[in-house]
Parts: C-alpha cells; structure tokens; sequence
C-alpha cells in the first residue's frame, strides 16, 4: 500500500488540506504583549522541546513550530523580536485544527 504512487498522492493531499484550512480559518489580531517565557515541553514521543509563549492581553499563545503554516526552524527569532509592553500584529490559528482536535488553542503562526 505505502509503495503505491496512490499512497503518496492522498497523504500529500490530506496534509496540504490541514494546512490550508487552518490558515484559511486564522486571522490577524492586534494584541498587547504582557509578557513572555519559555517552557520546556514533551512531545507524545517523549521528546523534548523548547515552547514559545508570548503573554498577551488575550491569553497566552504559543509560537507554533508546524512547518509551513508556522516557523519550522524561525521560531526563536521571531520570540526574540518581541518585546514585553508592545503592540504587535499576529496571524493566529487554531491548533491542532478542531476537526482533529476539539481542545484545539490558539497558535501564533506569524508575527507583522
């Protein structure tokens, strides 16, 4: 099944669908930073990575790290440019998409 041309098509198509729905389905917010940190975190896999939290006068918002539709390898950089008592524009999404994930939270995936 895996070696099918078939396999390669719908997986390619499934994953690119996720993507454009929760960047269709995101917008972009004005929001005032209040705060910022770093937590370490555990992947499913047991894993660990670093998660960027920006605190906001809208909740708190992780930075999100899913290739494409968030910064696969940019954000440190982009947590770095933002400053505590700042006003700054962010596409966020949810994610995970609540078609897959009732529980799903906001994500910044670009910051202005």
């Amino acid at each position: 099944m895996r070696d099918s041309p078939w396999y390669i098509v719908v997986l390619i198509a499934l994953i690119g669908g996720v993507m454009g729905y929760v960047y269709f389905s995101s917008e972009v917010r004005t929001v005032q930073v209040t705060g910022k940190r770093i937590e370490q975190g555990r992947s499913r896999y047991g894993m660990s990575s670093e998660v960027y939290l920006i605190e906001t006068n809208q909740g708190r918002m992780p930075i999100l790290k899913f290739p494409v539709i968030g910064y696969a390898f940019g954000a440190k950089d982009a947590y770095d440019s933002i400053r505590a008592g700042s006003s700054i524009q962010v596409r966020v999404g949810k994610w995970p998409p609540a078609v897959i994930n009732s529980n799903a939270r906001l994500h910044v995936m670009a910051v202005y």
